[in-house]
């Protein structure tokens, strides 16, 4: 199997990561292989944080391609169950959504 090319640049930034995980065995590797919403910097394992924005919940629901009263089904379901932070309530307030709040 041939070996990839890559460009200067890109080889240098390989061969720094290289000489800092060498340095640094105890930090956990970065890894770019997905990235959620709001929890990009979460280490790897641990639980992910409840979301920050109506957005963040809806692509987490999987409900990007649904209609309005779908997400709007999801994201009531959600809050059944779970208490948003202060920034999801604003968020939900500027989207016009807390009339989904449970009461």
């Amino acid at each position: 199997m041939d070996e990839p090319k890559y460009d200067k640049a890109t080889l240098a930034l390989l061969r720094e990561q290289a000489k800092i995980r060498a340095e640094h065995p105890e930090r956990p590797p970065v890894t770019w292989s997905k990235f959620w919403d709001d929890e990009c910097f979460s280490p790897p394992g641990t639980p992910r944080p409840a979301p920050q924005t109506v957005s963040g919940l809806i692509n987490r629901l999987q409900l990007s391609r649904a209609t309005q009263a779908e997400k709007e089904s999801g994201i009531r379901e959600w809050l059944a169950s779970n208490e948003p932070t202060d920034y999801f309530r604003r968020d939900l307030e500027r989207k016009g959504l807390l009339h989904l709040l449970p009461d």
